[in-house]
């Protein structure tokens, strides 16, 4: 027989349920539906790699906190200051706009418009301003190997050049260039091209948590 609702870390969730914020080794964090839906079904699962932090008021500059003190080590921060919603994920998809098939080299995430967007990692800006399809963009050099941009920008907060810290406030969600609505378009470069970052994210979650 299949619950409509359990209590998972202390908090009472149905499958009805978007989210919500619970306590788990002492950080405040964001439990997104796909594990609040596994708690109430009775699955195992770890949360180490399906929360995000909430953010602190007021603190537009802060480091900002990561899934883990271990992610915040290692790599990037989630690039907003609340969860959102992804929307098309990394990979083959039909495109929103022209209908034809596409290879996503991102993540979009909705959130509302002008709703800040921080640097995922530390580095210096190589790019911030208009770039196409990706309407108003920033795009910031981590080190000899990686880079992150962020597209579709409303207003930009930071200039070429500028160096910027992990968690900095770089711009806000808009819905410039090819776009059907507010939201921020994230892409993770490496040395090997660009990745899935809900992927890299994970298997830093798991490293970290080991």
């Amino acid at each position: 027989m299949i619950k409509r609702s359990a209590t998972f870390l202390g908090r009472r969730v149905s499958r009805e349920s978007r989210g919500c914020f619970v306590m788990y080794r002492g950080e405040n964090v964001w439990l997104y539906r796909l594990i609040m839906i596994a708690a109430v079904l009775g699955c195992l699962c770890v949360p180490c790699f399906t929360v995000f932090s909430q953010p602190q008021e007021n603190a537009p500059h802060s480091s900002g906190v990561s899934i883990s003190q271990g992610i915040a080590k290692l790599g990037f921060l989630w690039p907003l200051f609340v969860p959102g919603k992804v929307t098309s994920r990394f990979g083959q998809r039909t495109h929103p706009i022209t209908k034809e098939p596409d290879y996503h080299m991102g993540v979009d995430i909705h959130v509302p418009h002008g709703a800040p967007i921080r640097a995922a990692k530390a580095g210096a800006v190589v790019f911030s301003g208009l770039r196409g399809g990706y309407g108003n963009a920033v795009i910031i050099q981590h080190d000899a190997k990686s880079s992150s941009l962020y597209a579709h920008c409303s207003r930009l907060h930071v200039k070429r050049g500028q160096k910027v810290h992990q968690g900095q406030v770089i711009a806000a969600v808009g819905e410039t260039g090819r776009a059907t609505g507010p939201h921020l378009h994230f892409e993770i470069r490496t040395g090997g091209g660009a990745v899935n970052p809900l992927e890299f994210w994970r298997k830093h979650a798991e490293s970290s948590a080991q």
